[in-house]
């Protein structure tokens, strides 16, 4: 089931730790990021895989992990108005030769640790983490 990832976040903005991006996929204005999170709530701890496809991203940033984070991991961010959204190259078609999307993009911030994707729509599928096998 396909949930909006920022109604997500507003409903639990203190409960969901990333833990690691396992992988990106990049698509002509699209990124998919396969996330591993810690999900807190008054009553447990769960780790669960989070499928995120950014919809209309027009720039993102998918670093490793912070080294100075031993144990858990910070909380996932998400701005609907941030100092990286100011920057008017963002509205520019990609390959357009300086074409403007018109009408222009809501944009939005999702920052992951040292990662962030900027991007109109942020769509989450949360998936059951599969057993690690031990030989």
């Amino acid at each position: 089931m396909t949930q909006n990832l920022e109604t997500v976040i507003k409903a639990n903005p203190h409960g969901i730790r990333v833990l690691q991006i396992s992988r990106a996929s990049f698509h002509h204005l699209n990124v998919g990021l396969l996330v591993l999170v810690c999900w807190y709530t008054p009553e447990n701890r769960s780790h669960i895989v989070f499928e995120i496809n950014c919809i209309n991203a027009v720039d993102c940033s998918i670093r490793p992990k912070d080294p100075g984070i031993i144990v858990g991991g910070p909380l996932i961010e998400f701005y609907e108005d941030h100092q990286l959204l100011n920057d008017p190259q963002l509205q520019c078609r990609p390959g357009g030769d300086g074409e403007i999307f018109d009408p222009p993009l809501k944009l939005k911030l999702l920052k992951l640790d040292q990662s962030y994707v900027i991007a109109e729509r942020f769509d989450l599928i949360a998936h059951e983490p599969k057993p690690t096998l031990v030989p």
